[in-house]
């Protein structure tokens, strides 16, 4: 719980009430205010409903305030400044602090940049990663392969008779016929003596 003196309280009341009205008129919800803050929700709005015994100590209350009004668009070091942590407070000058209350807020000028950077950057990426198109293929290339598909077919065809005759030839070997040479047996001569020992027979 926050120990304010009586200036303290009305200048932070005051705060409140200007940041509160800012944000309305950006149309600015009080929970996207505690996300992009990291202030948490409970003491934005004890900040700006004025719940003094729902907030820290003024040290915290200081830097909730400059980090509420740079949201907002606002200087939020000046605008801290307002609401001293020491005695007396400084005095705090709404049009001073709050300008425009139509200002926009610096995160869309911050952020732009970098939006547009990324975005720019990313067809690089893409076209690191893609491949090169693939070149078409001319057709004067399709005719020569076809063609010679077509003289390795002819030149296939026409050897593949030889080949089976020279294969039938080595499978089958060349058997000669045996030609059968005929015995002839030669007459024994008479022998003469034999001839004249045989007897004679002569006639009655």
């Amino acid at each position: 719980m926050a120990v304010l003196n009586n200036a303290q309280e009305e200048q932070l009341r005051d705060i409140g009430m200007h940041l509160q009205k800012l944000r309305q008129q950006q149309s600015i919800s009080i929970e996207e205010v505690s996300a992009k803050t990291c202030i948490r929700l409970r003491m934005l709005k004890a900040l700006e409903e004025g719940k003094l015994d729902e907030l820290p100590e003024p040290i915290y209350i200081q830097g909730f305030i400059r980090r509420y009004g740079d949201f907002l668009g606002l200087d939020g070091n000046a605008l801290a400044k307002t609401f001293s942590t020491d005695y007396p407070p400084v005095e705090f000058d709404a049009q001073a602090i709050l300008g425009n209350t139509t200002a926009k807020k610096p995160e869309v000028e911050i952020y732009e940049p970098n939006l547009i950077e990324e975005s720019s950057a990313q067809p690089e990426i893409d076209t690191l990663a893609s491949p090169p198109p693939a070149k078409p293929i001319r057709p004067y290339l399709a005719y020569i392969i076809l063609g010679v598909a077509a003289l390795v077919g002819l030149v296939y065809a026409i050897n593949k008779p030889r080949t089976l005759e020279s294969a039938t030839q080595k499978q089958q070997p060349v058997t000669q016929p045996v030609s059968a040479s005929p015995v002839t047996s030669t007459p024994k001569p008479l022998d003469a003596a034999n001839i004249s020992k045989s007897p004679t027979v002569s006639p009655t």
